[in-house]
């Protein structure tokens, strides 16, 4: 008598068909599946219509956005891609990599991430926004383009631990000239350290530049490519704030880290959001006296992207007020990094 399962995960159930074990569905773009996408096409196998309706949450457009197809069961070499001489992982040209962090949450990192990505592009750099923050994501959202075909990482798999850059970015969805490969963990497991790593080489390769939004850093000291990027830390300028960052920067619970192989390190203040006006702020002397690094600049809160980005409108451009502050930070990413300012 032949064991068949009528779904993953449940207990076998007799049966005098011959049958196999059914792994769990997968999906990729409908508009053709290509070896980025996690459950691309199989020999043998035929992808089913799958609609999907829109969703509250997200509120993407309706339609069938994804068809399914059956995943093969992972392999060794995928659960350990540097196991094997022959399946080693593809690494990035870190030097075109920076990695934002901060060591305080809801200071505004990914705002910071998202203009500098923006400020790069707009000097003539082919830029790359990538969201390394596996367990809370939402980049997407946060930038307006959550209505947008295109690939997630949760729609990423990386066979071996690599993936080819160019069909990568031809699946992004795009933020100006911006490519943008969001983290959305409500659609599945968060992406294993191999899957970054192999995007985020994938996309060093056919980028000028690679802006990673790395929350506060944790879980990524596995992925090579982020332990050698340069680094913008965001810090929010108050004592606790400043106590977090320090500790950060000494390389306690991330990838921030010192030596020959470190990329260079880069602060940017953020002040607390909510301040009276005429409260006192701690200014960026005391900020570099405490944290013995320079600070490039300190900004004050928007209050009307901050209502913007509540509202789910969005980033649409860098703010007057903070032009200066977004265009210094990118010359300095061309100077230190070797790229020269790009033609547009």
């Amino acid at each position: 008598m032949n064991t068949q399962y009528t779904q993953y995960g449940q207990q076998p159930q007799p049966s005098d068909s011959p049958s196999i074990p059914k792994p769990p569905t997968r999906y990729y773009p409908s508009s053709g599946a290509s070896q980025t996408s996690r459950g691309a096409a199989q020999p043998g196998l035929q992808p089913v219509a799958n609609p999907v309706a829109p969703s509250a949450a997200t509120g993407r457009s309706s339609g069938p956005r994804h068809s399914a197809a059956v995943r093969p069961p992972m392999r060794l070499a995928d659960a350990n891609p540097a196991r094997l001489p022959e399946t080693a992982i593809d690494t990035a040209d870190d030097g075109n990599i920076i990695l934002c962090l901060s060591a305080s949450g809801g200071v505004g990192l990914s705002v910071c991430a998202s203009m500098l990505a923006l400020a790069l592009s707009e000097r003539g750099h082919a830029c790359a926004l990538m969201d390394a923050d596996r367990t809370r994501g939402g980049l997407d959202v946060l930038l307006g383009l959550e209505r947008e075909q295109g690939m997630r990482m949760s729609d990423v798999e990386a066979p071996l631990g690599r993936l080819e850059g160019d069909a990568l970015r031809q699946e992004l969805p795009k933020w100006g000239n911006v490519s943008v490969l969001a983290a959305d963990p409500w659609n599945g497991e968060p992406a294993q350290w191999w899957e970054l790593e192999a995007a985020v080489a994938a996309l060093s390769q056919v980028h000028d530049l690679v802006v990673v939004d790395g929350g506060d850093g944790r879980g990524l000291e596995q992925v090579p490519s982020l332990a050698r990027a340069a680094i913008l830390l965001v810090v929010e300028m108050s004592v606790l704030g400043l106590a977090r960052a320090r500790t950060l920067i000494g390389g306690i619970g991330g990838p921030v880290r010192t030596g020959d192989t470190a990329g260079p390190l880069w602060l940017l203040g953020v002040h607390p959001r909510g301040m009276p006006r005429r409260a006192p702020r701690l200014d960026a002397g005391q900020a570099e006296a405490y944290l013995h690094h320079r600070v490039e600049d300190a900004i004050e809160p928007k209050p009307s992207l901050c209502a913007a980005l509540l509202d789910g409108m969005g980033v649409e451009r860098i703010p007057r007020e903070y032009r200066k502050t977004y265009d210094a930070l990118a010359e300095l990413v061309e100077r230190e990094t070797g790229h020269a300012r790009g033609t547009a």
